[in-house]
């Protein structure tokens, strides 16, 4: 009777149904001063993409960004505005012991040619991949596969205690390839940091990344990540990219519950959700109607001489990427065939 029950405060940030208060994504007519624009509403511009003239603005209060979001939908001078919001945390690694993990067959496609239609990028819309200093046996040698990486969000961290979840994704997306092609297949991957260091990314941030990705030439865009809340600006992007056929993929969550998790739930992308061991729905994946595909939901990896456990829809979205570039022959066919027959071939059974 002496003591009182403490409930346990959540981070605001970790609830992605909800807009980031003090945020605005707004687009501009063409040869608007945006700068002079977000000075009358009292913000500043913190996210720029010219080329669509859609920018990020920060304003000091929860108050002023939903007084501003009433003033700009009223404003001619401005096309659309739109609130911000979070994008989930990446799933935490586990380090374990394991024997030393097969060696990689694929081999990287070095072609700097623009116009060589035998190239398959991976756009990686995700954390930093950071890469492998030791030059262990088998881990060093995904970073052949990398691009030089973008970053969105500003520089990411310099110190890590265990691998960025964008490293394990990019592991799984070439132990699947190789799976799949038997060591035949042509990528490469271009690691797309929208998060910075921060510990999580906005929907702005991802919707730029993918359109940056997309101008670098990438036609497949690995999205293990995901929201609950819709970006209209994020949909945006996805048809434009999706009318030059590119294939998008993106994880469903891990929560697991039916409400439907962006990309993902977009009707251009192949939303993936996890199998467990035997085959079976994982119990932690998210599952509903807006779910297309499943895989397997758990990847074992090296880094820096260690092994890590990585598992989620994020891996079974990798997994599935993987298994399109094998498929991938864009010579002779098109990605949006590729993304018919892997709804067909990974179907989950609702």
């Amino acid at each position: 009777e002496a003591t009182l029950l403490i409930g346990v405060s959540k981070d605001p940030r970790e609830n992605t149904s909800l807009p980031i208060p003090t945020e605005l994504v707004v687009t501009v007519k063409a040869g608007v001063d945006i700068d002079a624009l977000a000075k009358k509403y009292r913000g500043k511009v913190t996210g720029r993409l010219e080329a669509l003239r859609t920018y990020r603005l920060e304003f000091e209060t929860a108050e002023d960004a939903a007084k501003a979001l009433k003033e700009l939908e009223k404003d001619p001078d401005v096309e659309q505005v739109q609130q911000n919001y979070y994008v989930e945390k990446p799933t935490d690694l586990k380090d374990l012991d394991a024997t030393p993990l097969a060696e990689l067959g694929l081999k990287p496609s070095n072609s700097t040619d623009p116009n060589d239609c035998d190239k398959v990028i991976i756009g990686l819309i995700d954390t930093t991949t950071l890469r492998d200093t030791t030059g262990a046996k088998g881990g060093s040698k995904v970073d052949s596969f990398l691009l030089p990486q973008i970053d969105v969000a500003g520089p990411s961290a310099t110190t890590y205690t265990s691998p960025p979840h964008g490293r394990s994704m990019a592991e799984a997306i070439l132990r699947s390839a190789d799976f799949s092609s038997q060591g035949k297949a042509k990528l490469q991957i271009l690691p797309v940091n929208v998060y910075g260091a921060n510990t999580q990314a906005s929907t702005y941030d991802v919707a730029n990344g993918v359109y940056r990705a997309i101008n670098a030439g990438a036609k497949i865009i690995n999205m293990s990540l995901g929201s609950e809340a819709q970006s209209p600006f994020l949909a945006q992007v996805i048809r434009q990219g999706k009318a030059q056929d590119v294939l998008f993929i993106a994880a469903a969550g891990n929560k697991p519950t039916t409400t439907a998790t962006y990309p993902a739930a977009d009707p251009s992308v192949l939303a993936v959700t996890a199998s467990d061991r035997t085959g079976n729905l994982a119990n932690y994946a998210n599952r509903g109607n807006f779910v297309d595909v499943i895989a397997p939901g758990s990847s074992v990896f090296q880094f820096n001489g260690q092994h890590y456990l990585s598992t989620g829809t994020s891996v079974a979205t990798a997994y599935v990427s993987g298994l399109a570039s094998a498929m991938a022959d864009p010579c002779k066919k098109s990605y949006s065939s590729i993304d018919s027959q892997i709804r067909q071939n990974l179907a989950i059974k609702k």
